[in-house]
């Protein structure tokens, strides 16, 4: 995210909570909880290992497994948006139906296979993963009752924070050797949306307790990545020989343009550069649960 973005967010964020600061007191809460998503609206994993950690013999999204005797092909789908999360947000109720809420949310995404290939010889596996913080400004709608009160909340999910992982482990059998990769992708400034139906029950006359169904469309561009860590280890020596200093620039820097050349031309004729790749987006959509308390101030 770039510095003009993360001017926007901040100010919105003080403006909306200079707002709630000023309001009717009674007509102020804060809610703390958490939650967990699930995938939803599953596509394939092709975008998650930009950074080609696979095996040349496989592809992202595709998983296969051979015994010398016969192969299996398996198709990989889902969406990095499955994990946990906390969160924090304000909110201030202009009147017993309508408000406005503030949430920032840490997400931990877990991690998810995207590709392998194992045979008698060889074994070799991608995991990627999204860690990050967002912030979701949004509007709540209410039935306004005094015991178990329905509610819904539209708003928008802005990450502020935050990068994609990924991780390669290559295991050649044969030769007895072990390759293991670690990248980072940032994204770009990204927007997606979040839609939740929920309700909520008092407990006193300060404090609610809340379960919630959430419903979250987010897709992350990517806006230029790296290779974190990289080492080939002789099994038999145990000795590692090579690392992250032996690969060239181009091997281990890349940027994400819509137009890009051919990668394997431009690592041959210009390996000191970073490596252009095309844009792409990754699926970090979910369907979850949440559960927490509000506090009324």
């Amino acid at each position: 995210m770039n510095l003009k973005n993360l001017f926007t967010c901040a100010l919105l964020s003080v403006l909306m909570l200079t707002g709630i600061s000023n309001a009717n007191a009674q007509d102020v809460y804060v809610r703390v909880g958490g939650g967990y998503t699930f995938k939803s609206g599953s596509s394939p994993y092709n975008n998650t290992d930009p950074l080609g950690l696979l095996n040349s013999d496989i592809e992202p999204s595709i998983g296969l497994s051979s015994n010398g005797m016969e192969t299996n092909i398996e198709s990989l789908n889902g969406t990095l948006g499955v994990g946990f999360k906390g969160f924090i947000a304000v909110g201030y109720m202009f009147n017993d139906n309508i408000g406005v809420d503030f949430g920032i949310n840490y997400f931990h995404g877990e991690k998810t296979e995207t590709g392998y290939f194992q045979t008698p010889l060889e074994d070799s596996r991608t995991h990627s993963y999204v860690r990050g913080v967002d912030i979701v400004p949004a509007l709540v709608l209410s039935l306004g009752k005094e015991g178990l009160n329905p509610y819904s909340r539209l708003g928008l999910i802005i990450p502020v924070a935050g990068k994609m992982k990924a991780e390669g482990t290559n295991l050649d059998i044969d030769d007895q050797r072990l390759t293991e990769l670690e990248g980072e992708i940032n994204p770009q400034f990204s927007v997606g949306f979040s839609g939740v139906f929920g309700v909520s029950y008092p407990v006193s006359d300060k404090m609610k307790v809340f379960v919630e169904t959430e419903i979250k469309a987010l897709s992350l561009k990517s806006k230029d990545a790296s290779v974190t860590s990289y080492k080939v280890t002789d099994l038999d020596s145990d000795q590692v020989i090579l690392s992250l200093d032996n690969l060239p620039t181009g091997a281990k820097e890349y940027v994400f343009e819509d137009v890009a050349p051919n990668p394997e031309e431009q690592i041959e004729n210009e390996p000191n550069t970073p490596t252009v790749l095309p844009t792409q987006k990754v699926n970090a959509s979910g369907f979850g649960f949440n559960a927490g308390i509000i506090f009324n101030l």
